[in-house]
């Protein structure tokens, strides 16, 4: 479940502060002469619970197309290997549609 560095990842972050506690998860990417940080996209939460904080993180991985989660909680950082494009089903497009176009 845990992932190696060449896996398709999700990396996160749960921190407490003040009294709620801040998810981050991100999807990271090299940096080049377009894209000035590390990832493409990176998504902050503000919870009032630990508890809160994992729920919301696991569903979001179990969305992105992870096979499962371990039985113990996750730890507090890391990364998670999931699949790119879980949600593609091949429906995205009328197949019918595009051939008459290019006709």
């Amino acid at each position: 479940m845990f992932a190696l560095d060449t896996d398709y990842t999700i990396h996160y972050r749960i921190t407490e502060s003040k009294g709620s506690f801040k998810l981050s998860f991100w999807e990271p990417a090299t940096r080049n002469e377009y894209r000035t940080q590390p990832y493409l996209f990176r998504a902050n939460y503000l919870l009032p619970t630990i508890e809160a904080a994992q729920n919301v993180l696991k569903q979001y991985i179990l969305v992105s197309g992870a096979n499962g989660l371990p039985s113990t909680e996750l730890p507090n950082h890391g990364k998670i290997r999931v699949f790119p494009h879980p949600t593609w089903s091949g429906q995205e497009f009328d197949i019918a549609e595009e051939r008459s176009r290019s006709a």
